[in-house]
């Protein structure tokens, strides 16, 4: 059956609606159209005209809900939803909607009240699973995210969206390998998802495949050119490869999108210092500091540098400084070394 253009539908049912003016049916319709075009505006006036003639149309409810939520009125949009539910409490998509938009309004745990009642209705209905998995992730809970997904992908092994959380829960419990698998899953599924070869590459380094890890940053970087966070961690990768030259040059991309980088000039510091740039990577740390004064780290390093290069006091006041912003480790390298 041949599709009708939403431009076109939207063209009858204006008529339609001005023959009729008192016919819901043509405002919904005329809602679909519009919020498939991306009018949230019209979709919602439609949708409002629709409902003052057939207030518990749980169709257009439900609808309306979802032109809320993308609209940022998460509350508004909880309000249709929980009509719904008081119309249908078997309604699981409304269950399912109404999980969302408690996850957007910051009310998490009930989010996940509302995707388990999903659940319950269609043990089958593998967009709630995904939704809780979501959700728990949120609230810490990694391994209740990936045993979610688990099922959401047996329910549906095309779910590309749920292989690539699944992998990103996985590189959380420090699951690198399995997390590369995922990835890979997803991106074969929808190589649309570009963002995960940045992350890909993260969990690669991690097993010490610095090259892939390039490769995959290469890839997201000729996607978006101006990835700050690839570039550093490309640099990272190649630092692992004792390519300081390479690091160092990514580095300076950064500095040339970001000169105000904090992590671009303590990543600067580092090479420098394994360069022999002792004084390089000395001023490096302190152009760090001056961006950013509080950043723990950064102390540390500048007083290791300073030990190692015999000035002992300055160093070791950098450390003390560094311990009490909360970096621990600076006062176990005092105890055991300093």
């Amino acid at each position: 059956m041949r599709k009708v253009n939403p431009l076109k539908r939207i063209e009858i049912c204006t008529v339609w609606i001005e023959e009729c003016p008192r016919h819901p049916s043509a405002y919904f319709e005329r809602a679909g159209c519009k919020y498939q075009l991306g009018d949230l505006d019209g979709a919602l006036s439609d949708y409002d005209s629709g409902l003052r003639i057939r207030p518990d149309d749980q169709s257009a409810l439900n609808s309306r809900g979802i032109v809320k939520s993308d609209m940022g009125d998460h509350l508004g949009a909880l309000e249709d939803y929980d009509k719904v539910i008081a119309l249908n409490p078997e309604c699981k998509e409304a269950l399912h909607n109404r999980g969302i938009a408690n996850f957007d309004s910051g009310n998490v745990q009930e989010s996940i009240i509302d995707f388990t009642m999903a659940i319950e209705i269609d043990p089958h209905y593998d967009e709630a699973f995904f939704g809780r998995a979501y959700s728990k992730s949120r609230l810490g809970d990694f391994q209740g995210a990936i045993e979610d997904n688990d099922e959401a992908i047996f329910l549906n092994p095309k779910f590309a969206k749920a292989w690539y959380y699944r992998a990103l829960d996985k590189f959380v419990m420090d699951d690198y390998r399995g997390a590369i698998d995922d990835f890979d899953n997803a991106l074969e599924i929808d190589p649309s998802l570009t963002e995960i070869y940045y992350n890909r590459a993260l969990a690669k380094n991690f097993v010490s495949d610095y090259q892939g890890a390039i490769e995959d940053h290469n890839r997201a970087i000729a996607l978006d050119p101006g990835f700050v966070l690839a570039y550093l961690n490309r640099a990272n990768s190649k630092f692992d490869m004792y390519d300081y030259d390479g690091a160092l040059e990514d580095i300076l991309k950064v500095m040339k999108i970001e000169p105000e980088n904090v992590y671009a000039f303590i990543h600067m510091g580092v090479i420098k210092h394994e360069l022999g740039d002792n004084r390089g990577a000395y001023d490096a740390f302190c152009r760090a500091i001056a961006i950013e004064p509080k950043h723990a780290r950064t102390y540390l390093l500048r007083g290791i540098l300073q030990i190692d290069l015999g000035y002992r006091e300055a160093g070791r006041k950098d450390l003390l400084y560094a311990g009490s912003l909360g970096l621990r480790e600076a006062y176990e390298i005092l105890d055991n070394d300093y």
